[in-house]
């Protein structure tokens, strides 16, 4: 597989080069060295994207993030990134963020965590792994945390890590993180509460009570800093590409798990 990852990672390359360029699918198969059958087989398994769906969001998330840059006009960002009209730009835009681009523009912001990153080798080797699993929905009842709270920025998970290690005397079934994604959570930080079940709080702790909810249950890497590439795909491809959407603005780990709350998209 892993003279597929390179060739892959040459046509990710060949895609970020030219972004804004007139290219074909069969130019990226070129680039990769590969047949256009045999390019669009590897990459739609090894990534979970068939390529052209991949380059699509690759140009709305660059589009998205020069919406928030500077003022180049939508109708120029539409032709830029080689959509044949501002209608189709939006139609495409729509569908991706869930809002128009002039609405994207007047919110200022937005959660990084739903524009598509360029595919690296981590992501490769974590979408390709022997213990790569999809998920399956779970339901879970209402429950409650008790625990210590703190916000955190994007790079904040050693300040998660010492919460949790507050608790290790708990058994680990027990042991509950959850983290909240606030609007505006990635310019102010995002509330983390690190827990155990409880029904009751006892002082200094927080309570946070949880209501019943559908999981997508996913299983957490064993390695901390393999855990962006699961959230890459679980916000950049496994969720757009399910019948599923976010229930609720929050994540929760528990037992090895991530628990992300989902509602038919009707």
């Amino acid at each position: 597989m892993s003279a597929h990852f390179k060739a892959l990672e040459t046509a990710v390359s060949f895609i970020e080069t030219h972004l804004q360029d007139d290219i074909t699918i069969g130019d990226i198969a070129a680039a990769a060295a590969y047949s256009l059958y045999h390019f669009c087989r590897i990459f739609n398994q090894s990534a979970h994207h068939p390529p052209y769906d991949y380059l699509m969001r690759r140009r709305l998330s660059a589009a998205a993030e020069q919406l928030n840059q500077d003022d180049t006009r939508i109708i120029d960002l539409a032709f830029t990134y080689q959509f044949g009209s501002p209608e189709s730009f939006s139609r495409a835009f729509r569908r991706m963020f869930g809002v128009l681009p002039s609405q994207w523009r007047q919110q200022g912001t937005c959660d990084p965590r739903v524009l598509m990153k360029p595919l690296s080798h981590g992501h490769l080797v974590q979408r390709n792994h022997s213990d790569f699993q999809r998920p399956t929905p779970v339901r879970k009842d209402e429950f409650s945390v008790a625990g210590l709270m703190t916000v955190v920025g994007q790079e904040g998970e050693t300040a998660v890590s010492h919460l949790q290690r507050r608790f290790n005397q708990y058994p680990s079934h027990n042991l509950v993180t959850i983290r909240h994604y606030p609007d505006f959570w990635a310019e102010q930080g995002k509330p983390v509460l690190a827990g155990v079940l409880s029904e009751t709080a006892a002082l200094p702790f927080v309570l946070q009570t949880i209501p019943a909810h559908t999981y997508a249950c996913f299983a957490l890497p064993a390695v901390a800093e393999e855990r962006p590439f699961l959230s890459d795909y679980i916000y950049q491809t496994w969720l757009p590409q399910s019948q599923y959407k976010l229930a609720a603005p929050f994540e929760l780990e528990q037992a090895r798990q991530l628990f992300i709350p989902i509602k038919p998209d009707l």
